[in-house]
């Protein structure tokens, strides 16, 4: 911990602190919470001498209660040794026990790699991995495709940019003594339950502590003698404990209670460390100042009281805010209760004037009366505290003036006492010094930078204005940056499938709402720019491809500088898709090669994996097993694994294209030609409809490694035939058609893959039409273009359609190999 700064924050953070008063309630409960989880106790009734560290009720997290469980942090377990019993008493405090450091070090790299740092699966996790894993070994369906969700980057656990802000780790007494650390010594603080006010706090706190994240395997030893219990741990701890010291016992209470005070309105308090304490005037009053006299009237007893409370103002006052000089005020003080009466005056002339104090009669006998004041009332005040701020801020040099706000906390001073002064060029200087070597901001004071031209203050002045709009400026007094100011914030929406591969009209449509709303906020941003920087740049690019707006995207990227930009994971993921596009396999091979899977967080590293595992298909490779979670990959894998075979009858010979297949049955029926020109739209490819029907020639034939065409059988080699395909219990039908398409569909994941029939080759950019029958009717369901595998998905779409769908009819079209019609059934779910 270092740096030029830290003083500073130090400083600061010490002055803030000392402005807020202690809560006892809050610290007892910290303190019983820690308390209650695990304490010291006889470790058998035979031994009552012998202590151990137990466990006593349900241990509480910090993220639930606010505190942590256990009497000892560190997780020591106590030997049994001597000792006198403990009692219980009200707790006196926290102190810290430091054992010898000689482990410590051989042991921090084991603590830092432990479950929690490491993320280590929690038993049940496993058992779920496993679970999944033995359900992967039946047949695995369809998945769907999940609707589009909204992803945010979360810097806080679980929040959205949003929620970020300064209350998440608040300033308190734990990282004072963070700050105040010397950063040689191993780091302990007894306010340790202070750190609980978020998840994030609660990880930073423990990892910054020196405390070993397991327990250690050595016990502590407790020891008693001479009627004190010495606890010696074996690593560092953070003991919580309580004992009883002996109080005197308090004189018996009279019947009733009374005091007055005088004080000056307008400068009532005293503040200090937090406390507020009240700041009465017992010397000499001014005369034209008004004061206040505070009567506190308190019950001790159990038995309520009807009083009467008679007070005055002194002699030579005149009253004030609806005091009467003399009054009567009946008063019902309820046991055990105070109650407060103020009244108000002020002196015209000096002089000595004495006072009738305040009386409290009950069935007019006088119960209780305050002691007689006199008043010594001057036009000026003979004794005048010269160092304090309100005679220093108008009577003092600027010099006494900058040595007391040096010396004091600026949090707990009026600066605008002062603020005439900052007129005086020099003066505004050394003040404005002085705050910033503190760390602390007065708008005040750097408003002044106005008044003196001080372009620089002036900038921290307007950047500090709560009010300031939110679109984009870059001026040379004020920058306004939404992403920084976190009025703008980009989001992810994954997965988003698009139906359309063209726009359908003249203009382009987004169907998704929520990144419509997006994107639009991110057009307005920009149009604010004269130009757009190469991060904007970026950002934009992103968001055309997730309109499938792959030119643009590619004329936006492409004069993006890498080095101007801090994002270059995301630079060379989006290069990489581009490259996909683009069909430049080097570069995206060159892209994954530099990231190294381990060295990225898990969803990063899933995205350049899946573009390995797609560089490896392209190669004819067989790709690495996906993980279980990962839906889309997870489809690909199932669907090159699954066994297939298309077929085709040309040249009075059956083309058999298969694989993961040994044999296959092949039925023949006769058919008409108007089976494969019926006026359904739907035409149909399998042979449901002949199921009830006994092939006229059925044959079983096994399947060479190297063969995949085998001849028509002679009767059937000039007729119209269906040729019928059984195998692993898929069937299918076909007739000839002319055109050079090797066609490979995966009904179970709703994929298909396009080769050449001639050498095999995939065929990308092959343009797909897909109609869905919905109620009996056809209905257009979506279009694009295999990519460079020659596959694609005709199933996913980021609506509900598919629940409706009966039957799929697929248009399947090239330039230059011709078409065809298949007809498919949704994927099983």
């Amino acid at each position: 911990l270092s740096g030029p700064h830290l003083p500073a924050a130090a400083r600061n953070l010490t002055d803030l602190l000392n402005t807020r008063p202690r809560n006892p309630s809050q610290e007892g409960f910290w303190f019983e919470s820690a308390l209650g989880g695990r304490q010291l106790t006889p470790s058998s009734p035979e031994k009552s001498d012998s202590f151990e560290l137990r466990s006593r009720g349900t241990t509480r997290s910090l993220q639930d209660r606010g505190a942590f469980s256990g009497g000892a942090l560190a997780g020591d377990k106590l030997a049994d040794s001597p000792a006198e019993p403990a009692a219980a008493a009200a707790p006196q405090g926290l102190a810290l026990t430091e054992a010898p450091a000689d482990d410590f070090a051989s042991n921090a790299p084991t603590a830092l790699g432990g479950k929690l740092l490491m993320g280590r699966r929690a038993p049940q996790e496993d058992e779920s991995l496993r679970r999944f894993a033995f359900s992967q070994e039946k047949k695995a369906l369809f998945r769907q495709t999940e609707l589009t969700r909204e992803w945010a980057e979360n810097n806080y656990y679980h929040l959205p940019l949003a929620q970020h802000n300064a209350a998440l780790i608040a300033p308190n007494h734990f990282w004072k003594d963070y700050a105040l650390w010397d950063g040689a010594s191993p780091f302990l603080s007894t306010h340790l339950s202070e750190a609980a006010s978020s998840f994030s706090e609660i990880m930073l706190a423990l990892a910054l502590l020196d405390l070993p994240w397991e327990s250690q395997a050595q016990p502590a030893k407790a020891e008693s003698k001479d009627g004190a219990l010495t606890l010696t741990p074996s690593h560092r701890s953070i003991l919580f404990h309580q004992e009883i010291k002996p109080a005197q016992p308090d004189p018996s209470p009279s019947p009733l209670l009374i005091s007055q005070n005088f004080y000056r309105e307008g400068d009532r308090y005293l503040e200090e460390n937090g406390e507020k304490s009240d700041k009465f005037v017992t010397g000499e009053f001014l005369t034209s100042t008004v004061y206040g006299c505070q009567v506190v009237v308190t019950n001790p007893g159990s038995a309520r009281r009807k009083l009467d409370v008679l007070f005055q103002i002194p002699a030579g006052a005149l009253p004030l805010q609806r005091t009467r000089p003399t009054q009567s005020l009946p008063l019902l003080l309820e046991p055990f209760h105070t109650q407060t009466l103020d009244f108000h005056f002020y002196f015209p002339r000096p002089g000595h004037f004495s006072h009738y104090p305040v009386h409290v009669g009950r069935d007019g006998l006088v119960s209780a009366s305050a002691a007689p004041v006199s008043f010594n009332v001057v036009d000026a005040l003979t004794t005048l505290d010269k160092n304090s701020w309100d005679y220093l801020s108008q009577e003092g040099s600027h010099d006494q003036v900058l040595a007391y706000l040096d010396q004091h906390n600026l949090y707990q001073t009026d600066l605008s006492r002062a603020a005439w002064r900052l007129k005086d060029r020099a003066y505004y200087d050394r003040l404005l010094a002085l705050l910033r070597s503190r760390s602390f901001f007065d708008p005040t004071a750097f408003s002044y930078s106005l008044f003196h031209h001080d372009l620089p203050s002036l900038r921290d002045f307007l950047a500090m204005q709560p009010d300031l709009p939110q679109d984009p400026l870059d001026s040379p007094l004020l920058a306004i940056d939404p992403i920084e100011r976190q009025s703008f914030q980009w989001l992810e929406y994954s997965p988003l499938i698009n139906a359309r591969a063209h726009p359908l009209g003249a203009q382009r449509s987004i169907l998704n709402d929520k990144f419509r709303t997006q994107y639009t906020a991110w057009l307005h941003l920009l149009s604010f720019r004269p130009s757009f920087t190469d991060e904007e740049r970026l950002g934009l690019t992103a968001a055309l491809l997730l309109q499938d707006r792959l030119d643009e995207a590619q004329a936006w990227f492409r004069p993006i500088d890498p080095s101007h930009i801090r994002e270059r994971l995301q630079y060379d993921y989006l290069q990489g898709w581009l490259a996909f596009s683009a069909e430049d396999l080097p570069t995206a091979r060159r892209l994954v090669a530099a990231h190294d899977p381990l060295a990225l967080p898990d969803h990063w590293a899933a995205k350049f994996r899946e573009m390995a595992a797609q560089l490896d298909e392209i190669d004819g490779k067989t790709p690495a097993a996906p993980r279980p979670q990962d839906r889309d990959a997870t489809q690909d894998r199932l669907a090159a694994a699954e066994p297939q075979f298309s077929l085709k009858v040309e040249n009075h010979a059956i083309t058999l294209d298969y694989r993961n297949l040994r044999e296959v049955t092949v039925n023949y029926y006769p058919m008409d030609l108007e089976f494969l020109f019926s006026a359904n739209p739907f035409v149909s490819q399998d042979s449901s409809r002949f199921r009830n029907i006994r092939p006229n020639q059925s044959e079983r034939l096994a399947l060479p490694p190297n063969q995949n065409s085998f001849p028509l059988p002679q009767a059937w080699q000039n007729t119209n035939v269906l040729v019928e395909i059984t195998a692993q219990g898929q069937t299918k039908a076909v007739a000839s058609y002319a055109n050079q398409l090797d066609i490979q569909i995966s009904e179970n994941y709703g994929q298909l893959q396009v080769r050449h029939a001639a050498d095999q080759r995939p065929l990308p950019r092959t343009y797909i039409k897909v109609f869905a029958e919905i109620n009996g009717q056809p209905v257009f369901y979506k279009d694009g273009y295999t990519d460079l595998r020659g596959r694609f998905d005709y199933a996913s779409l980021s609506t509900g359609d598919l629940d409706q769908t009966q039957r799929f009819s697929l248009l399947i079209l090239t330039p230059d190999h011709g078409a065809t019609v298949r007809e498919v059934k949704p994927p099983a779910r």
